[in-house]
């Protein structure tokens, strides 16, 4: 072990071992594409978002300046210097950088090489092709609902907070209405929802009235009647969108809790 220790320092610090830059063009093919890459780059700033992710900002080896939102508890170490390498991540015009569930961020071993070059990257200023035309600025998403109940019976029901249902020491089974927000589904991927005639995605969710409870919750879905007449891409990209929100009637089953008697707007 101390030999190969040895042998690591000294490889790492003498050789790049991985290529420095991701070349811009392939930066640009994957924006368009829609694809994943990896990239080294140095976390020049790190926002608290919420209680569960941080809004990092991201200066890769070519200069570009991208931003992240990043799970607090998949990636505790993360700090402002921080040099690392991100694999399979998803670049946007906008110059955000999406992770997905097989995603990661690696830091390099003490006085690697690549660490130090990675440090010295300057930010230039300038976008990715791809992105240039994305100048301008989003306006704040409106509060919305996007969800109907379709049992008449149960949309009259009390709303729940999602809090008292997952923490209800009784755990009864039965059926309740909540209001979430949808933080992330998991699969990212909605190609990876669908196994046969199955549909089976998770929902990570906050509390959408009690704005004071900063837990996130797993709610399942597996009634393909919830997208109603919208295509699973097209509903993943509605349920994450900032400002909206879903009215849903949950059942639960043993420790889960299932989206039943809804369908999308």
């Amino acid at each position: 072990m101390r030999n190969l220790r040895k042998w690591t320092a000294e490889t790492f610090s003498k050789n790049d071992v991985l290529d420095v830059k991701t070349a811009q063009s392939e930066i640009d093919t994957a924006i368009k594409k829609k694809s994943d890459i990896d990239i080294n780059a140095r976390v020049s700033a790190l926002k608290n978002h919420d209680a569960h992710s941080n809004d990092a900002t991201l200066i890769d080896t070519n200069g570009n300046t991208w931003r992240a939102n990043l799970f607090k508890k998949k990636f505790p170490h993360l700090a402002v210097g921080s040099n690392v390498r991100l694999r399979s991540v998803f670049p946007d015009a906008s110059s955000n950088l999406k992770l997905a569930n097989h995603s990661n961020i690696l830091h390099f071993i003490t006085g690697a090489r690549i660490a130090a070059t990675i440090a010295s990257a300057k930010e230039s200023g300038k976008s990715s092709k791809a992105g240039k035309a994305s100048v301008k600025k989003e306006a704040p998403a409106a509060s919305t609902s996007i969800s109907t109940i379709t049992n008449a019976k149960l949309a009259k029901s009390a709303i729940s907070n999602l809090k008292d249902l997952f923490f209800n020491p009784k755990k009864e089974n039965g059926t309740f209405r909540a209001q979430f927000n949808v933080l992330k589904t998991d699969p990212a991927k909605t190609a990876e929802w669908t196994k046969g005639k199955k549909v089976s995605v998770k929902l990570v969710a906050t509390d959408h009235q009690n704005t004071s409870d900063e837990k996130a919750y797993m709610i399942h879905v597996e009634d393909a009647a919830f997208f109603g007449t919208h295509s699973q891409e097209d509903a993943r990209k509605s349920l994450v969108a900032k400002g909206n929100w879903v009215d849903a009637i949950l059942e639960r089953k043993g420790k889960n809790y299932f989206v039943v008697n809804t369908k999308l707007s």
